[in-house]
């Protein structure tokens, strides 16, 4: 970590750029079960800069995968209603909060239907008009905060636009849910 110290901090400093996060291949490999949504992106677009190729053949299991979207679908619309929660009349921190949402909400649509096996959209707009085909969901909500996101203004009063936004993902969220319902799962026993 010493080594790399200077270069991390290089690239998140005079960069802007994140932080890239550093594991052992052994650590990437045992990771893919709790990983699963973050090593099926890297899988799809990654590119190896030095060294061997060591993520495309990692095995990603998939019911896992669609446990950790579930999750995270979840957690943000606890996050969406605790913020409204707190409150409800400031429009400027609603939009903020819708603002920032976006991208992790555009990553987890993605991958619900990658879960539910289709082969999502590159494009955000495409995204959501495969999400409003195959899952029946007004997707209206969704594309006023991807505008609000990309513009900073958001179509109609923020209260309702937010109302929306949550009852759109919590319908995503109960038709995932539905997609492999936990009743049906057991522990193998070895």
């Amino acid at each position: 970590l010493e080594k790399l110290a200077s270069l991390v901090q290089w690239w998140s400093q005079a960069q802007r750029q994140r932080s890239p996060l550093i594991f052992t291949a052994k650590e990437l490999r045992e990771s893919a079960d709790v990983f699963a949504v973050e090593l099926l992106d890297m899988q799809r677009s990654h590119r190896v800069l030095f060294g061997a190729e060591i993520v495309a053949d990692i095995p990603v299991p998939m019911n896992l995968h669609r446990v950790q979207v579930e999750h995270e679908l979840r957690t943000v619309i606890q996050k969406l209603r605790q913020h409204y929660l707190h409150g409800p009349s400031e429009e400027t921190a609603l939009r903020t909060v819708l603002a920032k949402s976006f991208s992790s909400v555009a990553t987890l649509l993605r991958h619900t239907l990658i879960a539910m096996e289709h082969e999502p959209a590159a494009d955000r707009h495409d995204l959501l008009q495969q999400v409003k085909k195959l899952l029946h969901v007004d997707v209206s909500a969704l594309q006023a905060v991807m505008e609000l996101r990309a513009a900073g203004n958001p179509l109609g009063r923020v209260g309702s636009i937010y109302g929306k936004y949550l009852e759109t993902l919590e319908k995503i969220t109960e038709q995932l849910d539905q997609w492999l319902p936990k009743k049906e799962w057991q522990r193998v026993k070895q």
